[in-house]
Order: structure tokens, then C-alpha cells, then sequence
């Protein structure tokens, strides 16, 4: 975390959770949010409470910003697989983050945030939902969940065996998930603004490019190139 993300000086003291912080990139805000300690399988009480209070510190940087916000978690707050142990949304794929969902449970992120992006797990993978986007259902939308982009496929190992396709629509924490994808091949991702939308393209180990996604605010659609 200090080497690569920490925005502050390293100092050999040890810190569980840093605080949050924010990065204006043209119209855009990233909000960093430090999840090291966030337990994927079980949500312990006290991390929990902690990262209670980290979410109320995002929602005042990214209603600071005046701008869209996304917000950068290594942990994925919502992601879809096969961990033993683990209560996911399907009977057939388990999920997590779940130190991250109970803390956003309770404190709902700012609607400024409508996207994530994080790694941790080892694969692609695309997921937003019904009720995410204020322009759906003519303009009455139900929630306002942020898309999840996990970009975790250019390191180790790649998680095999997680769900590939589920049922359209399928409850996913509470809403219907409106698109999901997962994709199980190393390679890696570049976003680029396109309009009012963004585009990310992403390309193999060999640089050949595999799919692409359009990337609005509280969605993503990603198709494979042919």
C-alpha cells in the first residue's frame, strides 16, 4: 500500500486504515480508499465500524468535488465467484467483499459515486444494476448502486472456475443486476474518455485487443471483439 498508493510519506509506525483521499483528473474525481483490511468472508464487527467511517470520509470528498466521482478500492466492494465459505447472490456463485458491503449497507455511497474500480480478484469481471442509473425506469430510479470494474487479470494466477454466466436479471445484493460479465484471461485494461462515455479496451498478454466496454455512470457494457 505505501509503496504504490499511500499519499503520504512512509514512516515505519503501522497504519490498519489510512485515510481516504481524492484526485482530480480533468472532469473526473478518483477517490482512493485504502480496503487492505477489509475481510472478504466474514464481516467482523470492528472492521466493519471502521470502514463505516471511511465511507462517510468518501462521500464528503466526492461531494466536494463537484464532478462525477469513481472510487478506487483494491477490494471490490461486489464481485461474483467461487469461494468457500462465502454467501453470494446465486446459489451457485459466492460473492464478496463482505467487511465492504455490510459498511456500505449502512452508509450508502454518495451519489456522486458512480463507479468502482479495484483488482484483488484475479480476472475481469463487469457488474451493474437495475436501479443504478438515474435515467432508467423514466428517470425514477430505485437505488443508486455504482457499477463494479474489477481489473485484477494482469498479475498471478487467474481465478478460474468463477461464474461465467448467471441468469439475466438475478439478485444481486438486493437489486437485479442489469449487465455482468466475467472474463478469466490475463491481459490488461486502458480507459478512454469518449464523448460524455468512457471506453475501456481490454487486450491479451500479447497486447491484442479482446473486448471492450462503455462505461456510463452506474453502468458498463462490455461486448468481445470479433
Amino acid at each position: 500500500w505505501y509503496r504504490f498508493l499511500a499519499e503520504r510519506d512512509w514512516t515505519p509506525e503501522c497504519h490498519d486504515y489510512e485515510a481516504p483521499y481524492a484526485i482530480d483528473i480533468g472532469a473526473r474525481r478518483l477517490v482512493v480508499l485504502d480496503s487492505t483490511h477489509a475481510d472478504d468472508r466474514e464481516a467482523k464487527p470492528h472492521q466493519v465500524m471502521h470502514y463505516q467511517a471511511l465511507l462517510h470520509a468518501v462521500n464528503g470528498l466526492a461531494a466536494a468535488g463537484g464532478r462525477e466521482s469513481w472510487l478506487v478500492s483494491h477490494k471490490p466492494f461486489w464481485s461474483i465467484g467461487r469461494i468457500k465459505g462465502a454467501k453470494g447472490p446465486h446459489p451457485h456463485a459466492d460473492g464478496y467483499n463482505a467487511v465492504l458491503q455490510a459498511a456500505e449497507a449502512a452508509v450508502p455511497l454518495a451519489p456522486e459515486v458512480t463507479g468502482i474500480l479495484s483488482g484483488h480478484f484475479h480476472l475481469f469481471q463487469a457488474l451493474s444494476f437495475e436501479g443504478g442509473n438515474p435515467d432508467a425506469a423514466g428517470g425514477a430510479a430505485v437505488a443508486r448502486r455504482p457499477n463494479q470494474l474489477i481489473l485484477g487479470n494482469g498479475g498471478t494466477m487467474l481465478a478460474r472456475g468463477a461464474a461465467g454466466s448467471l441468469p439475466a436479471g438475478f439478485d444481486a445484493w438486493g437489486l437485479a443486476a442489469r449487465n455482468f460479465v466475467t472474463m478469466d484471461r490475463f491481459g490488461f485494461g486502458l480507459l478512454e474518455p469518449s464523448g460524455t462515455d468512457w471506453q475501456l479496451t481490454l487486450s491479451g498478454s500479447d497486447g491484442t485487443a479482446f473486448a471492450r466496454c462503455t462505461v456510463v455512470p452506474f453502468d458498463a457494457r462490455c461486448a468481445p471483439l470479433q
